[in-house]
């Protein structure tokens, strides 16, 4: 009866805004499509962008509580800058050994 019932979610990222200036953050217009659910617009912001690598465009993994059409960032799925890194680096690696695959 009380208290949220989240779904982890995958939001549209509609239109984003990153502000480097005194603490950054990033502030988000995404859909979200809940499960079984109507899809909705919400805006999101990060509450400081951290050590987390939050994506400019594509998909923005958060949490959603349909009844109440609340959502979140969920930060347990984003990539800290080290994942990230690595990522980056296992592509430019990937790239070299196979370029038919990256034409």
């Amino acid at each position: 009866m009380f208290g949220h019932r989240w779904q982890p979610l995958d939001a549209k990222i509609i239109a984003v805004e990153f502000d480097y200036q005194f603490q950054p953050y990033a502030r988000y217009v995404i859909e979200v499509q809940p499960d079984g659910g109507e899809p909705f617009r919400a805006q999101v912001n990060s509450s400081t962008l951290g050590n987390y690598e939050y994506p400019a465009h594509g998909n923005l993994p958060v949490l959603c509580d349909p009844k109440r059409n609340n959502v979140k960032i969920d930060t347990s799925r984003l990539p800290t800058g080290r994942q990230q890194r690595r990522s980056d680096q296992q592509r430019l690696n990937d790239a070299l050994r196979d370029p038919s695959s990256h034409s």
